[in-house]
């Protein structure tokens, strides 16, 4: 072998992986108006090895033709590996913007809202598979394992869109990351259970809670440790003098904590995750945020290029009525699954159905799942590709529904009163020749108070304002005639708003006379 060679191909894999998953970031972010994270997962569909990446380049081969040993996952094992630390980073930063105290509070209710989108998810797939003849009974391994490939949830899509939106320190962001952790676990139980019946083997009730006990166990202590050593670690890294060194130490940390949660039975990205929510206790946690933006721009969005590489078009259109059928059951069991129960303990039913959509996504733990079905002889190639199938819709679905469900605002937890929120709305229609000179002036004024533009601020004519944990939605909307009407709204009291507005008025007066003076008498609308 001349890993010269190899080297550079794997070399070219991620450079076009790289520039794939900008240009199609760019084409729906900019000119389709949704998220980024679409684009990319279409951009792997487009250079995958079931399209473009089965072409024989001169000189090249087929530059994304040679499947991983076993054959499950169709790319090549250094591509696979390269994405799985991009999931790795991109987890380690979630981990990093989370509030843990927040995280703490809603800890039980994620709980909950994990089992809840478990169970119906499951049922729905093992009758489904049966149903559709690809499975003899209930019990019979096909049908378990497209119920387990059904209860899977892939945190790393929902969690890319809250960031890019700004809404991951939300309840509902909160309450979903807490929730996919505790759904690792689960599936985790459910996997074990649905293998050993695949086998042939018995599976004992205490089987089961010691696979669940160790994973469960091995996630609390590697995460309380790293809790309570948060600040040491932090003083530990920040007396390092050499350039980047916290950052090189904090990404090293969170690989290790990846490995350790693999080796327990849980998934990588939980210790990056635990890693992340440790060191957002730390005095390094804006720092660190700040230094590790630029590796996250440049390794994350591989990741979802490369879970759109997975998809065979082909097989898929075979399965293709019901792939859809099973893709909309296993929408409606996340939703209802995990959003009655969120209704339950005190979301409101925007933040239910928030919290619903967020735990769509499959991604690569159903991938995994129907892997192992399709190895041990248990699934079949249609049931594999069903699988697949409902995976990538499911994967693909969750943004566009997710961010016009945050985008409308609305309270989502506990009640919805002016006493419990504080919420700002604020309107003001003026002529369309008028509207940017007043808009720019209020940028101005809310900038000079700290805040600062929010990543995906752009999807909807909206443009999110963050400042710490303050979050105020700035929404440019058509009004009769030749007018256009600014809206101004947070779901949390913004204490300098007035001073602001009122800052914004003052200055941009010069310009507009006396059209702007009954803004300043304007009340906030809740």
């Amino acid at each position: 072998m001349d890993l010269t060679h190899e080297a550079a191909i794997f070399a070219l894999q991620v450079g076009i992986v790289l520039l794939a998953a900008k240009i199609g970031a760019e084409i729906f972010e900019r000119w389709l108006r949704q998220p980024a994270v679409l684009g990319e997962l279409i951009a792997g569909v487009v250079i995958g090895p079931f399209a473009l990446g089965s072409i024989d380049w001169p000189g090249v081969g087929r530059l994304f033709g040679q499947a991983m040993p076993g054959g499950e996952i169709p790319i090549p094992l250094p591509l696979w590996v390269f994405a799985e630390l991009a999931a790795v980073i991109l987890l380690f930063v979630v981990g990093l913007e989370t509030d843990f105290g927040s995280f703490v509070r809603f800890g039980p209710t994620a709980v909950v809202v994990a089992i809840g989108g478990v169970i119906l998810p499951f049922i729905f797939g093992d009758v489904a598979a049966v149903m559709a003849g690809l499975a003899p009974s209930f019990v019979s391994p096909a049908a378990l394992f497209v119920g387990a490939a059904m209860t899977a949830t892939s945190v790393g899509v929902t969690a890319r869109v809250l960031a890019d939106i700004g809404r991951l320190d939300t309840p509902e962001g909160i309450t979903i990351l807490g929730a996919a952790v505790f759904d690792d676990v689960i599936g985790i139980l459910v996997l074990a259970v649905v293998v050993a019946i695949a086998a042939g083997g018995a599976v004992s009730p205490l089987d089961v809670g010691l696979i669940g006990g160790k994973a469960l166990g091995a996630w609390i202590v590697l995460t309380g440790i790293l809790v309570l050593a948060a600040d040491r670690i932090a003083g530990v890294f920040g007396a390092f003098r050499s350039s980047g060194a916290a950052l090189a130490l904090a990404v090293g940390l969170a690989l290790v904590c990846a490995f350790v949660a693999q080796s327990t039975g849980l998934a990588m990205i939980v210790g990056a995750f635990s890693a992340g929510v440790a060191l957002s206790r730390s005095r390094l946690r804006k720092s660190l945020a700040r230094d590790v933006a630029g590796v996250y721009h440049v390794l994350v969005p591989a990741f979802f290029v490369v879970i759109g590489m997975l998809v065979n078009i082909p097989e898929l259109v075979g399965v293709l009525a019901f792939g859809t059928v099973l893709s909309v059951l296993a929408i409606v069991g996340k939703i209802v699954g995990c959003g009655l129960p969120a209704l339950a303990l005190g979301f409101t039913p925007s933040g239910a159905l928030r919290v619903g959509i967020g735990m769509i996504p499959r991604g690569e733990v159903a991938l995994i799942i129907a892997g192992i079905g399709l190895a041990t002889g248990a699934v079949d190639q249609a049931a594999f590709s069903v699988v697949i199938f409902m995976t990538f819709a499911t994967t693909i679905v969750a943004p566009p529904l997710l961010v016009p469900v945050f985008r409308r605002g609305g309270h989502g937890y506990g009640p919805a009163t002016v006493g419990s929120t504080g919420g700002l709305h604020f309107e003001l229609s003026l002529p369309a020749d008028l509207f940017d000179h007043f808009e720019r002036h209020l940028l101005a004024a809310l900038a000079e108070r700290g805040f600062r533009p929010a990543g995906g601020s752009d999807v909807a004519e909206v443009r999110e304002l963050r400042r710490e944990r303050e979050i105020i939605s700035l929404q440019s909307l058509h009004d009769e005639g030749d007018k256009r009407r600014i809206r101004v709204e947070s779901e949390e009291s913004v204490a300098d708003w007035p001073a602001a507005l009122a800052s914004a008025v003052a200055s941009a007066e010069a310009e507009l006379g006396e059209t702007l003076r009954p803004a300043t008498t304007a009340s906030p609308r809740i």
